[in-house]
């Protein structure tokens, strides 16, 4: 015996059996998904499952909660960077222990979120003064790098004093003119 389909039909079972599939596949991905997550979470030690909640609350005083010590410090040092970056604030920067994460990569990012922020250069120099000279010259060459691109200006090149940090900055600016 021989079942007769229209097309229609067909297409309606076909979409049905697609849609099913579908779910098995969500089904199966999800289950994954969270047995991965479960191991991640189960071979951490008490300290790294601490650190990771406090780095997912973005809550340093939980850092303080953690009984290993580098554990505890590099929870706190990397929230206090987060901070730093997040509210433009220097203090947080002294936070960080510097023999984790860099203070100074620290100084950069806000001062260059400063100067981005306030659309002024100064707070560059604000990290000079702070005993971080080179970061200050690269925040400078970043916030007019960025000026120059943003609004495809190769005339603000000019305010980078390295030749070759000027002529890079140029080259690349004029590129994305053509």
């Amino acid at each position: 015996m021989k079942i007769k389909m229209s097309k229609k039909q067909i297409t309606v079972i076909v979409i049905i059996v697609v849609a099913i599939l579908a779910v098995v596949v969500c089904i199966v991905l999800g289950l994954w998904l969270w047995n991965r997550n479960n191991i991640i979470k189960n071979a951490m030690s008490p300290d790294e499952t601490q650190m990771l909640a406090a780095v997912e609350s973005n809550d340093i005083n939980v850092c303080g909660n953690i009984s290993d010590k580098p554990t505890s410090e590099a929870c706190r040092s990397l929230i206090a960077g987060n901070k730093a970056k997040e509210l433009i604030d220097y203090s947080y920067c002294n936070m960080i222990n510097d023999k984790m994460f860099s203070k100074g990569q620290c100084l950069f990012d806000v001062a260059l979120a400063k100067a981005t922020k306030n659309d002024s250069v100064s707070a560059c120099a604000e990290i000079d003064k702070m005993g971080y000279p080179s970061m200050a010259n690269q925040c400078t060459l970043n916030f007019w790098f960025s000026k120059a691109r943003d609004g495809k200006n190769t005339t603000l090149c000019n305010n980078i004093t390295r030749s070759e940090d000027k002529a890079f900055c140029v080259e690349q600016i004029s590129s994305l003119l053509k």
